[in-house]
């Protein structure tokens, strides 16, 4: 007997993980929307978490579900969203493929976290440490552009002073 190819394995293994879950019935009516082995493995991890979810999600959502399920499906919380999205109707799952209502806040929030969590950590500075210690030609570069950002504050403090003088000076001569 011959082994089986490693994606027909996978395929295998979600129509069984599919089946015993959600049933004859419902897994056949999932099948519609499946197109690929990454969409059945997805499908099938949700069914895991909560089948009633991975079923109504497809059902009323059919491509998009599809969609939903591969972007949503990987957390505890997508899953939960899923299910509550699946109880409310077709229009949640719409609302939900569209990203729902905070998706650009959540994902604008997300990078700012990421970006100040970078700062945190001291990543920038590490790169910048560990950059001039390997590189003797590069430490040069960074001490040059370090005078140069220092002449440069200079020069602008200095023309802002100036341009205070200025200032007072023209106020108090009627």
């Amino acid at each position: 007997m011959r082994k089986l190819d490693g994606a027909l394995k996978q395929a295998f293994k979600g129509i069984r993980n599919l089946t015993d879950k959600m049933g004859l019935g419902r897994a056949a009516a999932v099948f519609k929307h499946v197109d690929t082995p990454a969409d059945l493995a997805a499908i099938s991890k949700v069914a895991q978490m909560n089948p009633d979810a991975a079923y109504f999600t497809l059902k009323h959502g059919g491509r998009q579900g599809v969609y939903i399920v591969k972007t949503l499906g990987g957390s505890e919380a997508g899953v939960a969203a899923m299910a509550k999205a699946a109880r409310k109707g077709p229009r949640a799952i719409e609302w939900l493929a569209r990203g729902g209502a905070g998706h650009k806040y959540v994902l604008r929030t997300r990078f700012g976290a990421r970006f100040i969590k970078t700062l945190r950590l001291d990543r920038p500075q590490q790169l910048v440490t560990e950059t001039a210690r390997n590189s003797p030609g590069l430490r040069g570069v960074l001490w040059v552009a370090t005078g140069l950002t220092l002449l440069g504050s200079v020069l602008a403090f200095v023309e802002a002073g100036r341009r205070i003088l200025r200032a007072r000076r023209k106020l108090e001569i009627p």
